[in-house]
């Protein structure tokens, strides 16, 4: 191909888009509302290691009729992924790049279809819409996300919508104000620290430390060693405003959402 047939496809992410895709916790998910540029964002991040022979991403919906509905997670990363190199495998639901990056979109509809994964080794592991997910299917693919090769450090990445009712609104509690329902904006992006209790609740602190001076841990072992039972997390909100680009292409979306009920 001459220098004059060539193009460029650059992709670059908005400002809160580049927060979360900066993230270094274990667990960082973003959202808060329709139209930030969530969805998005989660698409771009294993793009950085497309070139790295092996590689495995999974995204999950709850249904595969939600990855698959118009302007949906598979039509986003269509858009995305084809102009840089990737080859759609549409009956598979993947994305193959050249040099080695896999992406699969997946559904997970019922509890113990978490156990189709059993023996997967997932690296990179995302979820759009975690609110739609059970606590034990988000728990159990913990336990996939993995890399033997020990080329990246496994990362969990998720979008969300607000739901009282959903066992993640506990889970992020901290990054939102109990009494307006709204993300404090001082602690988006600010990671804390967890670990799992014997009767199944979470104990968090700001730091490692912390947990340790609370009796979790192992006081032998280095503070950020690998075997401590320690997880990071962090929340990143995110509203129609942080997507400026979105904005300019469709002006008239806000005024739809403004006009929807309170809690909607």
């Amino acid at each position: 191909m001459g220098a004059a047939e060539r193009s460029v496809h650059e992709v670059r992410p908005q400002a809160r888009q580049e927060s979360f895709l900066s993230s270094q916790a274990d667990i960082a998910i973003t959202g808060g509302s329709a139209f930030s540029g969530k969805t998005f964002s989660l698409l771009l991040d294993p793009l950085r290691y497309r070139d790295l022979a092996g590689m495995q991403a999974v995204y999950f919906r709850r249904t595969m009729k939600q990855a698959d509905n118009p302007g949906g997670l598979w039509d986003e990363s269509l858009g995305l992924y084809a102009p840089l190199g990737a080859t759609p495998m549409v009956g598979h639901h993947e994305h193959r790049f050249t040099a080695g990056l896999t992406v699969q979109l997946a559904g997970m509809e019922h509890a113990n279809d978490r156990f189709n994964w059993d023996g997967a080794q997932i690296p990179l592991l995302y979820f759009d819409q975690l609110e739609h997910f059970e606590w034990v299917q988000f728990w159990y693919m913990l336990s996939r996300n993995r890399d033997p090769s020990g080329r990246v450090r496994p990362y969990v990445r998720a979008t969300c919508n607000p739901d009282p009712d959903s066992w993640l609104a506990g889970f992020i509690a901290w990054w939102i104000d109990q009494d307006t329902g709204y993300a404090v904006p001082e602690r988006a992006g600010v990671v804390r620290w967890f670990v799992r209790l014997a009767d199944d609740s979470l104990a968090w602190a700001d730091t490692r430390e912390e947990l340790l001076a609370l009796g979790h841990g192992d006081p032998v072992l280095p503070i950020d060693h690998p075997e401590q039972p320690w997880l990071s997390a962090t929340f990143i909100y995110a509203t129609i405003y942080d997507n400026p680009l979105g904005m300019a292409a469709d002006p008239t979306y806000l005024g739809k959402l403004r006009n929807m009920g309170r809690v909607e």
